[in-house]
């Protein structure tokens, strides 16, 4: 058969574009209090390019002289994605967190916000937003694999290509209003940023299945604005033959992922429930859909303009299993067949959350149903966020042992190290259990260790680790009066589950159970709140992970620190403070400079720090930090991480039952009677 090559494309030539680009989100205004780490991760490719370009008509030419601005991506450190990130990339979980946490906000009138709004919490791309004080209409846009017509015949925009020194696949998108909103309906396109995955089925050996998200780390668009065209750039010509294998397959699933930023104005409060004017939060939300076609399988023999001349044979959809023994368990790192330096794990366990700032109160919300007519009818709803915690000394040991097994020859592609890439789009988990906020401290997780542990500066550090996406996951939890064949464990329908990132369930107890479920929050019971995550990989494949919801057994920041000049050159005074519910116990506390140097800590007087100290709640603790090495040059000042050992010791239950009951829950409840009396009572 001939090979076909598109006889009737456009040249698109960059212009410059003199607008700056909107960053995808503003900390000062997120509903939930955001890390101090935010304004670094939450960056997205807006849909208004750095570039425009121009289009013009030509003959026997593609989409190759795009060139697109860079794709800032929603992870952080370590390749690590913190759960505030949700509301873009999973906003179904992000508002089932939302009932957990409640807004930092009361909300402003109309006329306060700089953003439009819209009367529903729920966002979705079939409203129409309403201009807070212009009274413009806004729409959402969907988007679709675009097409154009070659010779008569209709032909989708995506073509693999080399360019450059790797290949690339390109796809051109095109923008359509829901047909929801009513035709007559005028409305102006709602700003929002752009975020493009391309997902498909993995096989791994053995017959289980997972999937595989490739973030495209660039996006440009032509200058009217009506396509949008995305880069994904591939590691190695392996994961190349690994996606044309996933896109001309039908049972592959592979699909065009795209999560759309917006922030808009929702309702503080139900509409007319409170008197005065409605008030409104500012908030970022993400909408997401999958592209049509859905799922994308283009039948190569059909659709031979993928290619320019002979198309590569498509490779395997792989993954192969190698088990590391860590103390008493063995753990499963899958090793990516299209890029050999990369192994996909899954987290130690999932472990109760904290939130993101001071306080760090866990994220548990109690509350009172105030349906029941007579005490034993009382009911508790019991609300709580989980998420995924690793053990980066478990990471580090697995690198250099895999490191022996494997044979590596090319782990430095150039794509590896676009923006976008490390880690892949959807990283992790964990908050900030895992390379945090500057003062991150649970167990021994943290942003120093875990960078040598998911990559360099040791043996086998040319190999890389990412979390494995796994679609069936279920939570299995022992609660009281639910016990029963499985091991005291009950599967909890009703939870979402993922374990990169994080897992959230509701549980309505009677009063009896709930005074068991308490007591067991504070490590009153063995084997109460405790449970598994067990995964179905398919094939009789399966996978757990172990699930704790226990206040001395947590996820996330405890301690509060700032750092400041020392009195005595080349030397930082570090400030801890205990904020949250209980005493703290510190195992271990380092500095790490920007040099990677690590620094000499001592108690503000000059004295060694004796370790281990418990920081009693609302206590303080100042630390001495001496650099090691040269002094600073002059102008610049002293930068120093922290790695820091600690974990909550047993809490107040009053204090933390005042900390945790919802806000909401009335003080008092009434319920009607019947009362029998004599009737001369009456008289």
């Amino acid at each position: 058969m001939p090979n076909f090559v598109l006889a009737s494309m456009q040249t698109l030539a960059l212009t410059p574009q003199k607008a700056a680009l909107r960053p995808a989100f503003h900390a000062s205004t997120m509903d939930v209090a955001a890390s101090p780490s935010i304004a670094e991760l939450t960056r997205a490719s807006a849909v208004s390019p750095a570039a425009t370009l121009d289009v013009t008509p030509a003959l026997n030419r593609d989409l190759a002289h795009v060139v697109a601005r860079p794709v800032p991506s929603y992870i952080g450190k370590n390749g690590l994605i913190a759960t505030d990130q949700l509301r873009v990339l999973d906003p179904i979980m992000w508002n089932r967190i939302g009932d957990v946490v409640p807004p930092a906000s009361n909300g402003v009138t109309r006329d306060k916000l700089d953003c439009p709004l819209t009367d529903t919490v729920v966002v979705s791309d079939v409203l129409v937003f309403q201009g807070a004080t212009n009274g413009v209409l806004y729409h959402l846009p969907r988007y679709r694999l675009a097409t154009h017509s070659v010779n008569g015949v209709d032909q989708y925009i995506i073509r693999m290509e080399h360019a450059a020194n790797d290949w690339i696949l390109r796809v051109g998108l095109e923008k359509f209003r829901a047909a929801e909103i009513p035709a007559a309906t005028v409305t102006s396109e709602l700003a929002h940023d752009l975020l493009l995955r391309l997902t498909f089925n993995v096989t791994m050996a053995g017959g289980g299945i997972t999937t595989k998200e490739l973030p495209f780390q660039d996006i440009g668009v032509t200058q009217d604005g009506s396509l949008v065209v995305g880069t994904l750039h591939f590691a190695s010509p392996a994961e190349r033959d690994q996606v044309l294998a996933a896109i001309t397959t039908a049972t592959a699933g592979a699909g065009l992922q795209i999560s759309r930023a917006i922030r808009v104005g929702i309702p503080a409060t139900p509409l007319g429930t409170m008197p005065g004017a409605q008030l409104y939060r500012a908030v970022t939300r993400g909408v997401n859909m999958v592209a049509e076609p859905n799922p994308l399988f283009l039948n190569l023999a059909l659709n031979r303009y993928l290619f320019d001349g002979d198309a590569p044979a498509a490779g395997g959809l792989g993954l192969t299993p190698f088990q590391v023994q860590s103390k008493d368990r063995f753990f499963t790192y899958w090793q990516d067949t299209g890029r050999p330096e990369l192994f996909y794990y899954l987290p130690d366990a999932f472990r109760l959350a904290r939130r993101s700032q001071a306080p760090f109160l866990p994220m548990v919300s109690i509350k009172v149903v105030g349906s029941a007519t007579k005490p034993e009818d009382a009911q508790m709803s019991f609300e709580f966020v989980a998420v995924p915690w690793v053990d980066p000394a478990r990471l580090a040991a697995a690198r250099q042992e895999l490191a022996k097994r494997v044979k590596v020859t090319d782990p430095t592609a150039p794509a590896a190290t676009k923006p976008g890439d490390l880690g892949g789009l959807l990283g992790g988990l964990l908050g900030h259990a895992i390379g945090g906020a500057t003062g991150s401290g649970v167990g021994s997780v943290v942003g120093g260790v875990l960078s040598g542990a998911l990559g360099g500066g040791q043996e086998g550090s040319n190999l890389k680790f990412e979390p494995l996406i796994a679609s069936k996951s279920a939570l299995w939890l022992a609660l009281p009066g639910l016990g029963g064949a499985a091991g005291g464990l009950a599967e909890r329908t009703g939870a979402q589950v993922d374990t990169r990132t994080a897992l959230v369930n509701s549980e309505l107890l009677s009063l009896t159970q709930f005074q068991a479920v308490w007591t067991a929050l504070f490590g009153g019971s063995l084997s109460l709140l405790r449970g598994e995550v067990r995964i179905d990989l398919g094939n009789n494949t399966r996978e757990v992970i172990p699930v704790s919801v226990r206040l001395d057994e947590t996820a996330g920041d405890v301690l509060e620190i700032a750092a400041a000049p020392g009195t005595l050159p080349n030397t930082l005074k570090a400030t801890l403070t205990n904020t949250i519910e209980s005493a703290i116990l510190i195992r271990r506390f380092d500095a790490i400079t920007s040099d990677s140097a690590l620094m000499a800590v001592a108690t503000s007087d000059g004295k060694p720090l004796a370790l281990p100290v418990t920081l009693p709640q609302s206590g303080t603790l100042e630390v001495l930090l001496t650099n090691p090495g040269p002094p600073v040059p002059q102008g610049k000042s002293l930068q120093a991480s922290f790695d820091v050992d600690a974990t909550a010791a047993k809490g107040d239950p009053q204090t933390v039952w005042s900390l945790l009951l919802d806000p909401t829950t009335p003080a008092d409840f009434s319920r009607s009677i019947d009362v029998e009396a004599f009737g001369s009572m009456f008289d």
